[in-house]
């Protein structure tokens, strides 16, 4: 069973039945049985805030009895914490599906996901390194100049 730890080192397991599915339908108005079109990964990869409820949302039986409202779970989910978090999650959600098929696909669409997160941050770093900061300097002067005359 995948799991993570929070950044107080709770240990959480994500198990992802359809009793946690129809939860996280009710509660976020997110239907799991989505990730097979691959836009409901996209979504959750671009939204912090989203998985994070989704994930309290499957969690939310052992939060209650730890007397976790979701404020103080998504306060214990730093940077690190909720990147294992996520990927976790990602991890259950193949998992959940019950044909092999429907797994790879998940995984597949995961892997993708991941792949073109990791060329952005490529790209975005690359554009950074050809940043002249005595050029931006003269950009900003140059601008707090046509803003105060």
């Amino acid at each position: 069973m995948p799991s993570f730890k929070d950044r107080h080192g709770l240990s959480w397991d994500i198990e992802l039945t359809v009793s946690a599915a129809k939860r996280v339908k009710n509660l976020c108005g997110v239907d799991l049985y989505e990730a097979l079109d691959g836009k409901l990964i996209g979504r959750l990869a671009s939204d912090v805030a989203l998985v994070a409820d989704v994930i309290y949302c499957i969690l939310k039986p052992e939060a209650d009895a730890r007397s976790l409202t979701d404020e103080q779970f998504g306060e214990s989910l730093d940077g690190q914490a909720m990147g294992e978090a996520m990927d976790a999650f990602m991890e259950a959600l193949a998992d959940f599906f019950a044909r092999p098929d429907q797994r790879r696909v998940v995984r597949e669409i995961s892997r993708k996901i991941n792949a073109t997160m990791a060329i952005a941050e490529t790209q975005a770093l690359d554009r950074i390194g050809t940043i002249d900061p005595a050029m931006l300097m003269k950009d900003i002067e140059s601008q707090q100049l046509k803003s105060s005359g």
